[in-house]
């Protein structure tokens, strides 16, 4: 319900956003220890790897740390036990780069342009979900000046990125 709550405010502009400065460290290591009881419980892994220092961004925190939190959740969601999700936080150009990179079956080319969509789910997400949670996610970071994107090959995994302008 909340996520179609959310959706809804994001496609008419009112998603409500309190931005303030925020570390963009400390909103990764929050989202991968949100993860990590998931994760174990499926004797995934979750790593973080951060840049440090890394810049403040302007922002809302629970917010991206929402959209952060689903990109982890969908790598844990998607990946074989045994295998790692990898959450990495970079300085990029004037801002920040957050990253989630999984060991997972991957998304085929020709899905991964429609994988921001709303009620899209590619073939090996048929049947769970409800097709918002990337959608939020775009969502959101756009509604904080970013952009959003995936790379995937098919038995390889799947990167999920999105960038933040940081504070100068």
């Amino acid at each position: 319900m909340n996520d179609l709550l959310d959706y809804g405010a994001i496609e008419t502009g009112s998603l409500r956003m309190e931005r303030r400065r925020e570390p963009a460290a400390d909103i990764a290591r929050d989202a991968a220890e949100r993860a990590a009881m998931s994760a174990r419980e499926q004797e995934i892994t979750i790593a973080t790897e951060l840049d440090e220092p890394l810049p403040e961004v302007l922002c809302d925190r629970e917010r991206v740390r929402q959209a952060l939190q689903n990109l982890v959740g969908n790598a844990v969601k998607f990946s074989p036990s045994g295998t790692r999700v990898v959450l990495s936080c970079r300085r990029q150009k004037e801002g920040v780069c957050f990253l989630v990179e999984d060991e997972g079956a991957g998304i085929a080319d020709s899905e991964q342009a429609h994988v921001f969509d709303r009620y899209y789910r590619g073939a090996a997400a048929r049947g769970r979900g409800r097709g918002l949670g990337l959608p939020i996610v775009k969502g959101i970071v756009e509604g904080h000046g970013g952009s959003v994107g995936v790379t995937s090959a098919l038995g390889k995994g799947s990167r999920f990125w999105f960038w933040l302008p940081a504070l100068s």
